[in-house]
């Protein structure tokens, strides 16, 4: 028994205390396995080249052992993808294997390589750390091994002991390693602290603005936020007419001479900002018309120096007041589709001994998912505003046809006929929101979707989303409270959170998209938006459903359901269920923190998905009038998997059909939406 309290090193083994590698020069490549007793920052360089050299050269695998606590600090500090990348998810250059395999020690528990037996033994002077003590079990030990101690190290050889000199010396000291590092790593989480801190105040400016039903007091939020956000001093809000042919002063504001019109203060009564001039070709002249028009971000560090711009508007301004404009930011307002809706116009920015100055390249960035939110919610409140103005108007309809019985019915009937145009074209509207499933194509070998409100309008809704770039997309389905009018009323607002989400992640490229921080956040804002943050609020509305995150390039598959399953067929004809959380989303009884679980999902072509709303499980029929139920519906796609997807959406409907008629005047329990899809390289189906 040999008791060791730092690494031991092979060919096939190395265990260190932080001395350096460069010891074993070449022969680094043949290590296969690393036995770690504590992480020390002297060590993190080596292990960060001898990583990198085995990702370019080695064809096996390099084994990394060490306790949970370890492994976690080595995860969190080192290869997390700012330090070095995390080799643990790249597979070598030379083979399919990857990178780094790490391997999790319990403490007195032994694990055996190379004939050779380990036993991580607690040092209570590290936390996490540990020693270790090797047993050759009597047999004739072959191997090298050798224990660093400063720049010697002690080799043993069938367990005698003998020293040797090492011949190399790191090129740079382990104390300036270990400061560089230090500095480094301190840079990375300032910076990774005042994106968080970004990313959070950005999140409250959106749920702030969503929740702002009044669109006056709403765009002077905008403006003042968009102010606050860039430290500027002065702002215009502009927004399109209806004819896209000018834009019309919404908003003005300057701090420092206290003018406030628009919003909620005096009304402004300036001519609109012409788009276009007299002989029809586009006034690029005028900043706001050319952002509106070019659909472009125009950023200046002095009006009075650029060219290319008619500024008399501005400078008439500053003769007037005093006033002296110079630095200027100005951004379009994009509703879902890209359509620019408005202009924002920012003026001098100011620095913190209230110096103007101009703005900054990243401004121009960190702003757009501000803009990007404020859009959002103003075509939220010009939605409700449009849908409260009709039912105002038909509630005014009725009243004032009760003298007459007859001229009553026949305005009754009018209004009738009035609203079921009405919810005919929120049908048009809601299907529109519906994405075209020949997108399926485009990342799955074969597929299937049907999608059946119970009434013209329901509140089933499915979203498809493809995101940064052609290898990944994002799956939404969706059973939102109740069906008909109400269940649309809650998919409406289901699009435009899914809207703000999508803008999120497209704007951040490095983002792990997650479905459970999907649904986490759906929670959140839906609680927010219907005021359901305590037991007596009115609304109890929310939705069950499930969010899959594919990427067909390194064939993964995330999966995080709200009292929804997932279901899939492997590749050995076995039908497997991936449970859902037992929590809805939204509802004044979900918790606004719930943290959200997932699975994920190593994916191989072949491999069949399915999944459905409760609509089609849930639906009665039969001969004792009984829900169709989720085991009829996992025998139809046992039986049937191997058939195209066209062909098991026609058995799925024919044996519903059939169920739901053996019960006379059955009527639709509620929506049904059920998709299911293939892995595979894409048919583009249609």
């Amino acid at each position: 028994m040999i008791n060791l309290e730092s690494f031991f090193v092979t060919k096939e083994f190395i265990s260190s205390n932080g001395t350096s590698i460069d010891s074993f020069e070449n022969s680094v490549l043949e290590i296969e396995h690393i036995f770690m007793t504590h992480l020390n920052y002297k060590f993190i360089p080596d292990l960060i080249t001898l990583v990198a050299t085995y990702y370019s050269k080695s064809e096996v695998s390099l084994n990394l052992y060490a306790t949970s606590q370890v492994i976690s600090m080595i995860k969190t500090n080192i290869f997390n993808d700012k330090i070095a990348p995390d080799y643990s998810q790249i597979e070598l250059s030379n083979s399919s294997n990857q990178t780094v395999v790490f391997h999790e020690l319990e403490y007195e528990c032994s694990v055996e390589v190379e004939d050779v037996e380990v036993m991580a033994v607690r040092n209570h002077l590290v936390k996490g750390g540990c020693e270790y003590e090797l047993n050759s079990h009597g047999n004739k030990y072959d191997y090298n091994i050798a224990f660093f101690n400063g720049t010697k190290y002690v080799t043993i050889d069938n367990l005698e002991v003998t020293n040797k000199e090492v011949n190399s010396t790191p090129s740079i000291s382990v104390e300036i390693q270990n400061t560089l590092l230090e500095v480094e790593i301190d840079n990375v989480n300032k910076l990774v602290k005042k994106q968080a801190n970004h990313i959070e105040r950005l999140s409250e400016i959106g749920i702030a603005l969503s929740s702002e039903r009044d669109l006056d007091k709403l765009l002077g939020r905008i403006l003042e936020q968009a102010k606050i956000f860039t430290s500027s001093d002065a702002g215009t809000l502009y927004l399109m007419s209806e004819d896209k042919k000018t834009l019309q002063f919404k908003v003005v504001e300057t701090d420092s001479l206290n003018i406030k019109m628009g919003g909620s203060n005096a009304e402004i009564t300036w001519p609109p900002l012409q788009l276009y001039k007299e002989d029809g070709k586009p006034n690029r002249e005028m900043v706001a018309a050319l952002c509106a028009i070019d659909n472009v971000i125009i950023n200046i560090a002095d009006v009075y120096t650029e060219s290319g711009f008619n500024f008399a508007g501005t400078k008439a301004f500053d003769e007037s007041t005093g006033y002296r404009s110079m630095s200027m930011l100005v951004l379009p307002l994009k509703d879902n589709e890209g359509k620019v809706i408005g202009v924002c116009q920012l003026i001098n920015k100011k620095d913190k001994d209230d110096e103007t100055i101009h703005y900054e390249k990243q401004e121009e960035t960190a702003i757009q998912p501000l803009a990007s939110q404020a859009s959002i919610a103003i075509n939220n409140v010009k939605l409700v505003d449009s849908l409260e103005d009709l039912l105002a108007s038909l509630e005014q309809k009725v009243v004032e046809r009760t003298v007459d019985l007859q001229e009553a019915n026949k305005e009754v009937a009018e209004a009738h006929e009035h609203i079921r145009d009405s919810i005919e074209y929120a049908s048009l509207i809601q299907g529109a929101l519906i994405p075209d499933h020949i997108t399926f194509g485009n990342y799955f070998k074969d597929y299937f979707v049907f999608w059946h409100p119970k009434d013209t309008v329901g509140g089933d809704i499915y979203l498809f989303n493809e995101l940064r770039h052609e290898d990944e997309c994002l799956l939404f389905f969706i059973d939102c409270t109740g069906h008909g009018v109400p269940g649309a009323f809650v998919t409406m607002i289901v699009k435009a959170v899914e809207r703000e989400i999508i803008l999120k992640i497209t704007d951040d490229p490095d983002m792990d998209v997650s479905p459970a921080w999907i649904m986490g956040y759906f929670n959140r804002t839906m609680k927010e938006l219907l005021r359901q943050t305590s037991k007596e609020s009115v609304s109890n509305a929310g939705w069950d459903g499930g969010i899959i995150y594919y990427n067909k390039k390194d064939q993964i598959l995330k999966f995080a359901g709200a009292e929804t399953p997932l279901f899939y067929m492997d590749l050995d004809g076995e039908l497997k269920t991936v449970k859902g959380n037992r929590y809805s989303v939204g509802y004044k009884k979900c918790e606004m923190d719930y943290k959200y679980k997932e699975t994920i999902l190593e994916v191989k072509d072949g491999m069949k998905f399915y999944c459905t709303t409760d609509g089609y499980l849930d639906q009665n029929g039969g001969e004792k009038d009984f829900p169709f139920g989720k085991k009829r519906f996992t025998n139809i796609i046992k039986e049937y998997h191997k058939d195209a997807m066209a062909d098991q959406q026609e058995v799925l409907l024919y044996k519903m059909a059939e169920y739901e008629e053996m019960i006379e005047n059955n009527d639709r329990n509620d929506d049904m939406t059920v998709i299911g899809f293939e892995i595979g390289s894409p048919r583009n189906l249609i």
